[in-house]
């Protein structure tokens, strides 16, 4: 009744159809859904199209004079395997989709897993069908080298800025004696293969990226400012513009003195000052000047006398409002 080539997309139809379900009965996204919908109907008119077709499925037609049929010998040689590749394949599979639900950094990384896997997987097949060993260890250890060196200096950074105070330097203490011991034996012992240094570096890249991409979707850990005040300089307030909020909402000034309060807005094509309120709202006592984010601006002026006042976005006040304490 069914022909090979139907009991191929018949069951991806099915399967189709019952992920367009789950999807959206976790997800709640009618889109998503008909995506899925989508590719079980395309399936499902495959199916049945190719149910229909049997040729190859016929003997030939073989005439009455036909000498009878001969034995040939046939050379039997194994399929390309691929080795260990289409697992590194799936894992980038496996990142892209998760980059597509949670972040788009596991998108990136698993685009630069999947090239990596489809070189080495393209080289392997060729190294199998003509019989002729294929090495990528001159090209792949440079690159591996190169990329975990750029791994370890920009992710580990995001790591550490995620972690808490003690554990950021504990972990780069960590990743530091890794790395110089590492290098001491790679150095101490040329006999090492080239396959054992790539898969070092790969496995020590996967986990800086892995570890990275995390942190970077984590976030950064809350650093608390404090004014601080140098001898014959202004005291500098650090403030930060973000999500539409100020952090911190609660800033301390030195009375009577030239202070500085520098703005970081962090909220892209938006802009936001700081404003400073007493007692009567329609003359503030400091205005500053708007900035559009993302930057940094630098208000210099000279503080109110001691007490407690407020401070405001003038573009968004009612969110972005706190206290300024001036003792």
């Amino acid at each position: 009744m069914f022909t090979p080539t139907s009991k191929l997309f018949l069951p991806v139809a099915g399967v189709a159809l019952f992920l367009a379900a789950l999807y959206k009965i976790l997800s709640g996204d009618l889109l998503g859904s008909v995506l899925f919908l989508m590719v079980g109907a395309v399936a499902f008119v495959l199916g049945v199209m190719l149910s229909t077709v049997r040729e190859n499925e016929l003997a030939p037609v073989v005439a009455a004079d036909a000498p009878p049929p001969s034995v040939r010998p046939v050379a039997v040689a194994p399929l390309p395997g691929g080795g260990g590749w289409p697992v590194v394949a799936g894992l980038a599979v496996a990142l892209v989709m998760l980059g597509l639900i949670w972040h788009p950094l596991f998108t990136w990384a698993g685009v630069l897993v999947a090239m990596a896997a489809g070189a080495g997987w393209l080289a392997r097949a060729a190294s199998e069908t003509t019989g002729r060993e294929i090495s990528l260890l001159p090209l792949g250890l440079p690159v591996l080298g190169l990329t975990a060196i750029a791994s370890v200096m920009y992710f580990l950074s995001r790591i550490l800025l995620a972690v808490s105070e003690t554990a950021s330097w504990v972990i780069a203490l960590a990743v530091g004696v890794v790395l110089l011991g590492a290098a001491s034996v790679a150095a101490v012992r040329p006999s090492i293969s080239g396959r054992a240094l790539a898969s070092i570096l790969a496995m020590g890249t996967v986990l800086m990226v892995g570890g990275g991409v995390y942190a970077a979707a984590v976030g950064e850990r809350h650093i608390e400012v404090h004014a601080e005040e140098h001898g014959g300089e202004a005291a500098l307030v650090q403030v930060k513009a973000e999500a539409i909020a100020f952090k911190p909402d609660t800033i301390t000034l030195k009375a009577d003195e030239e202070v500085e309060i520098r703005l970081d807005n962090n909220d892209r094509d938006t802009e936001h000052n700081i404003t400073i309120l007493g007692q009567d709202p329609s003359k503030p006592i400091f205005r500053g000047q708007l900035v559009s984010g993302v930057a940094t601006a630098t208000y210099k002026f000279h503080a109110p006398p001691a007490g407690e006042y407020k401070f405001q976005c003038d573009i968004h006040p009612a969110q972005m409002k706190g206290t300024v304490k001036v003792g």
